[in-house]
């Protein structure tokens, strides 16, 4: 799922959204729990795309999804769609408020973002920590490992 979760960003970063989309689509049917959240990066391709009916589909389907982005990307098409005049948009926004209420300070310039101060957004981006075959700590994956090799160094280890 990892390889394939990096195929679509690939893909997208390289304009090719709607193959993008169809991986991540294909990943959400294989394993539609997502603990990857490859339903934030779904959204977003379907934004760029413009395909809201997709994306109502999609926040219908993760509907319990109670973080910030999600309940502001909600919101977000609500109101593109009824540009404010439905109730059902307004709600959303309410509920995105509640959930991050900083974030229309930051999107109009009131307020700044500082970095945390571990310079990770937060503890689920750090990088592991492992420890390698000689005993020390290092990020994962281990830089120690015959897979991090070059091809040909370890087909002169299987020979000796």
């Amino acid at each position: 799922m990892r390889a394939r979760a990096g195929l679509a960003a690939t893909l997208n970063a390289l304009g090719e959204v709607d193959a993008a989309i169809g991986h991540y689509s294909d990943m959400l049917r294989l394993h539609p729990n997502d603990n990857q959240g490859i339903r934030y990066v779904l959204a977003a391709c379907l934004m760029k795309r413009g395909d809201t009916e997709a994306l109502k589909k999609l926040f219908n389907k993760y509907d319990e999804d109670e973080s910030a982005l999600w309940l502001y990307s909600r919101a977000l098409v609500a109101f593109r769609e009824s540009e404010g005049r439905e109730v059902k948009a307004r709600e959303f926004a309410r509920n995105a408020l509640r959930a991050n209420g900083h974030v229309p300070a930051v999107l109009t310039g009131g307020k700044k973002v500082r970095p945390p101060a571990s310079g990770w957004p937060s503890k689920a981006t750090r990088p592991r920590t492992v420890v390698g075959m000689g005993g020390e700590a290092e990020p994962h994956p281990p830089r120690t490992t015959a897979v991090n090799q070059p091809a040909a160094s370890r087909a002169d280890r299987r020979q000796h």
